[in-house]
């Protein structure tokens, strides 16, 4: 419980029921004759973290009707919402950065056949982000489901990191690792990443993803042949190698 002063009243802050409140008091001096009136007020104590709803209707409220709550207490977002299992998530995104923040619902018994739907905005919490060692780069993803990441999850992980899907990419999710190549200047080129999962706490993980830097890699023989070489392949028979092999 927490009473900040001000000018004109006071500001105070609470936490109940997993959500923040705060009510604000203001007073007002004035003179009568040779007395002073001094008057004091206070709005009623309103949610800063999240929403409260009552259920009043016959029935137990269902998981839709949770969902719609909580769609409501966020409004327009102006980034991208995603409905999970018991609320929402918000997800911000910036360059290699991404930052969620979650929305849960829980519900108590009101007076009744009546229920009382809080519906409470959790911090901003940054859950992917990179460092770099030299000229090795480490993306780091924080899991925070109930599960330790499987084959499905890293494999969604390892491709968020390495970008819309192209041409010579290889990935044994097994092994948790994957590769790249690419061809440029006349060269094909090539790099490796590697995922290691971290336990940070219960139902938390965090992935890091390491990338190593670009390396040369030498040709196939067919794919350095020279357009219209004549080859004996075993057996003795002779073939013409097009361009694009």
């Amino acid at each position: 419980w927490n009473v900040t002063i001000s000018k004109d009243g006071a500001e105070e802050l609470k936490v109940a029921k997993g959500l923040r409140w705060r009510r604000i008091w203001k007073w007002s001096l004035r003179q009568r004759k040779s007395s002073w009136i001094i008057r004091i007020s206070h709005r009623k104590w309103k949610v800063i973290n999240g929403c409260v709803y009552k259920w009043t209707k016959g029935r137990s409220p269902r998981n839709r009707d949770f969902n719609r709550y909580v769609k409501k207490c966020i409004g327009k977002s102006k980034w991208t919402v995603k409905m999970i299992k018991g609320g929402a998530v918000e997800i911000k995104t910036e360059k290699d950065f991404e930052w969620h923040r979650y929305w849960r619902w829980r519900v108590e018994k009101g007076k009744g056949r009546s229920r009382i739907i809080y519906i409470i905005r959790g911090e901003w919490i940054k859950v992917m982000w990179k460092t770099q060692k030299s000229n090795v780069v480490t993306y780091h993803y924080l899991w925070m489901n109930s599960g330790k990441p499987n084959n499905r999850n890293l494999r969604w992980i390892l491709y968020k990191h390495m970008g819309k899907k192209k041409k010579g990419r290889k990935v044994d999710i097994n092994t948790k690792s994957g590769e790249e190549f690419k061809e440029e200047d006349g060269h094909e080129w090539g790099r490796n990443w590697t995922m290691v999962v971290i336990t940070r706490g219960k139902g938390t993980y965090e992935v890091q993803t390491t990338v190593s830097e670009w390396y040369k890699v030498s040709k196939p023989f067919l794919k350095a042949l020279v357009p219209g070489t004549v080859v004996a392949l075993k057996g003795g028979n002779k073939k013409k190698w097009c361009s694009d092999l």
